[in-house]
């Protein structure tokens, strides 16, 4: 397995620029990272060069848009813009979000049947359209989105072809969405193509995601990491580990040491 690390924990060093944080992502160790700033209007490329010069894959991209509120072209150019990026950098992964808001209407999406079926349909077209081009299309089961818990996930899964969408598995996003993430991982097994492996303080559910340090590093929370890796056993890609907030315990560096060890020592322990 590949690691990576999420940039957006380092949001907490407001005086430092982008290239600073991307290099203590690397020099903590890692081999990939996701988050970071891309402009599509520019030149591909120049993402991939400007990774490379911290020895750094992108991991993932992610669609820069409100999926219901976006309608058909739209759609089909933002899959170019991340077939461009992918073939240039290698990214075999795109991660999107099911907000319940086309960015005007809060709150509104997710709580009838036709909508999943709109929303299965839209995420349908740009998965085959990055499928055809390499590319996994990946669900967030962000909280207080449309994938919130795992029924809400199950319609959405029966609402897409396998070969197009599948499922960024967030293990604290899962708890915080009220799901035991064991059962969320034997559930979605098959559909499980990429990681945001992340920690919780504990098994509260919904609101506390807000509340500061919610997230922890890996080993420091409640989650069995070492039974949801067990029964993911065979999965092969990246492993992106992420606290998810600009809020922090004190040393976003630290805490990506302390994870990237952790992650080592589970990993290693399974290969036992």
């Amino acid at each position: 397995m590949k690691n990576a690390y999420h940039l957006i924990n380092f949001g907490v060093w407001k005086t430092k620029s982008e290239e600073e944080k991307i290099k203590a992502i690397a020099d903590a160790g890692y081999k990939g990272i996701e988050g970071i700033e891309i402009d599509y209007t520019s030149e591909p490329l120049a993402v991939k060069e400007r990774l490379e010069k911290f020895g750094l894959n992108l991991a993932a991209q992610q669609v820069p848009c409100m999926i219901m509120g976006t309608d058909d072209k739209r759609i089909a150019e933002l899959a170019t813009e991340q077939i461009q990026i992918g073939k240039a950098t290698g990214c075999e992964t795109t991660v999107i979000m099911v907000p319940r808001t086309d960015g005007i209407k809060i709150h509104t999406y997710g709580t009838t049947v036709d909508h999943y079926k709109e929303a299965g349909r839209r995420l349908n077209l740009l998965g085959r359209i990055l499928a055809d081009n390499g590319i996994n299309l990946c669900i967030h089961n962000h909280i207080d989105h449309m994938t919130e818990s795992m029924e809400e996930m199950e319609i959405l899964m029966n609402e897409t072809e396998s070969r197009n969408v599948g499922i960024c598995f967030d293990t604290a996003h899962a708890v915080c969405g009220g799901n035991d993430p064991l059962k969320y991982a034997k559930k979605f097994h098959s559909r499980i193509r990429y990681f945001h492996l992340k920690d919780t303080k504990n098994f509260l559910f919904g609101r506390p995601y807000f509340f500061k340090n919610t997230f922890l590093p890996l080993g420091k929370g409640v989650i069995d990491f070492s039974a949801i890796m067990s029964e993911l056993y065979g999965y092969n890609g990246w492993i992106t580990v992420e606290l998810d907030s600009t809020f922090s315990c004190g040393d976003p560096v630290n805490e990506a040491k302390t994870s990237l060890s952790y992650l080592y020592n589970l990993l290693s322990q399974r290969l036992r």
